[in-house]
């Protein structure tokens, strides 16, 4: 993802060592999250976002000088995020590996178990991954 667009966006809200690390899917979320952190910026201005990414399965926001209605924001994200594919934006699902830790969000049409590595487990391919509600067909 490239995130020139959103540096120059919210340029006092991020630094010049801003990392996202998220797919496409998640962007409108991204932007809507630093729309609303740029406002409470406004109350609190050390508030930075230093680095967005997806950490099991929720889009994850961190930074520094978060006020409590910034981490608020940080966490009302997260949880929509739990729901939208990461890759394209609709209705998603949790992805749980063998061991039941979700490791990523996706729709019907981009589960595709080839394409997921699971982590901290030596790359092992995600043949055992499901759906949190039903394997899709």
């Amino acid at each position: 993802m490239k995130i020139s667009p959103l540096r120059e966006q919210f340029s006092t809200l991020v630094g010049d060592h801003f990392e996202v690390w998220i797919s496409e899917g998640w962007l409108a979320l991204v932007t809507e999250a630093l729309t609303r952190l740029l406002k409470e910026q406004g109350i609190a201005p050390a508030l930075r976002v230093d680095q967005i990414k997806q950490k099991w399965g929720k889009l994850c926001i961190n930074g520094e000088a978060f006020t409590e209605r910034a981490l608020a924001i940080a966490e009302e994200v997260a949880d929509s995020s739990s729901r939208i594919c990461e890759i394209c934006g609709a209705q998603g699902e949790p992805i749980k590996n063998s061991r039941g830790w979700v490791i990523a969000v996706r729709c019907v049409k981009h589960f595709d178990a080839r394409e997921i590595l699971v982590p901290d487990e030596s790359h092992e391919r995600a043949r055992d991954l499901q759906f949190d509600s039903a394997v899709p067909k």
